[in-house]
Parts: structure tokens; sequence; C-alpha cells
């Protein structure tokens, strides 16, 4: 059977994402798929009402859940920024169902790193960030335009588009530890960092790891859909479409 490529949505962010890039995937030839974390469904969905209590285990869970619906399925994971905390972690889980993680400009932790650890933040930012998410009762508030609009790449269509589909991430997630029986430098992987990102995270211990470039801002697979598609399709050994 071939292998499933799931793509998990990164900080405010849905399935809608990824769906553009999901559905090229699928045309040529690549089994993939998408989905939406908890509590960052639109408004009204089941879970949005509880999104400040949603855990970085509940993001884990859903995609191990995700992993074992198809039992006999080999797997990659394809992760954005906040979600490699969570895909790291899945495959952490499910070892013996990786066949290769994908992390688009993601932060890798090590066991017992939170986000907020991994963000580069001074104390007093760091204290601000804690500030802002009690003030907004628990949720992270996304960026505002004013704030993107200085992003590389990010044109006036692109920037209304995530203006209007961003929504306020789960708080408890910048500070949940993560947990790893084994450290991310042994899982198979493909570090993919980007103009507007942090520089690729320094493991030396990463035999199996391979570190591309995209030249582009933060949000990829909104603004180079193409070139994006591409590149995963030959990191899960796929011809390019």
């Amino acid at each position: 059977m071939d292998p499933v490529t799931i793509l998990v949505p990164g900080a405010w962010m849905g399935s809608w994402a990824w769906i553009p890039a999901v559905e090229s995937l699928v045309r040529g030839g690549i089994r993939a798929r998408t989905l939406t974390l908890s509590g960052l469904g639109r408004p009204g969905a089941p879970d949005s009402a509880n999104a400040a209590g949603v855990t970085l285990e509940d993001h884990v869970a859903q995609v191990v859940n995700l992993i074992d619906e198809c039992p006999t399925c080999m797997v990659n994971l394809v992760s954005h920024s906040y979600s490699a905390m969570v895909t790291v972690q899945a495959a952490d889980r499910r070892p013996d169902r990786m066949k290769r993680l994908i992390h688009l400009a993601g932060f890798i932790p090590d066991d017992g790193d939170c986000l907020l650890d991994l963000l580069g933040l001074n104390e007093a930012e760091r204290e601000a960030e804690l500030e802002s998410i009690e003030e907004n009762q628990g949720l992270w508030a996304p960026p505002t335009g004013p704030e993107l609009a200085g992003e590389p790449g990010l044109g006036t269509l692109d920037l209304r588009f995530l203006i209007e589909r961003f929504r306020p991430h789960p708080g408890r997630t910048l500070t949940d530890p993560a947990r790893l029986s084994r450290p991310a430098s042994e899982q198979p992987t493909t570090y993919v960092s980007l103009d507007s990102s942090i520089a690729h995270p320094a493991l030396p211990d990463a035999k199996d790891w391979t570190f591309r470039h995209m030249r582009s801002g933060h949000w990829p697979m909104l603004t180079h859909t193409k070139e994006l598609v591409a590149l995963l399709a030959e990191e899960v050994g796929l011809a390019r479409v």
C-alpha cells in the first residue's frame, strides 16, 4: 500500500491552509490528507467553545489517531512552524509507522521543551506573551494585519486571506512540555528553512536528516504552492508533480 502523507497546519490555522497543496499532491498520485487541530475550527465548531482548554497532548493524540486509522500504512508527516511540536511527538509514539517527517520552518523540541522555550524570546517578551494569553482568556491571539504587512512575499490578497481565517490558538499548547522517548534527531526527517524563519536547528547527531531551503516567506503553502508541492513530492519519494 502506498504511504499516506498527512499535512498538519501550524498555529492559528485549520485544514484550509493545506487544501490547495493536498489537492495538487492528490492530482499527482500521492495519497495526502490534512486536518484541523482541536480548538482551531471555525466559530461554532464543536470544539471552538473550549479552545482554551485544548492541550498540546490533545493535538498529538489527534494526529496519532489519524495515523492509526490506517494500521497498515506507512506515513509521511508534514508540519509547519508550531505543528512540528505535534508531529515530532506523534512520530515518537508510532516510530514503526514513519516513512519521513518534513518540517517547514518547524520548532523542534527536545524532551521537556515547550514552544515558548523555542521562540527565542527574552524574559520580558516571554512574560508579555504569557500576559497576553491570560488577557485573551487562555488563547494565543493571531498576528494582526499591520504585524504581517512586512512579511516577505505576502501580497495583499494573501494577507487578507490569512487575516480572515486565522483563529486564536489554544494557549496551553505554548507552555505544555513535549514528551519524547527518543531525540527528534533520530527520526527520518527533512527540514525546510524559509527566508523569514529561524535557521535550521543544530542537530549534530541527526544522521537521517536532510536540510533544504525555500525562497519564501512564512506561508509558502499560500504564496508558493507549486514550488512547495514539488518539494514535498520529491521528499516523499515520488515523481515531481
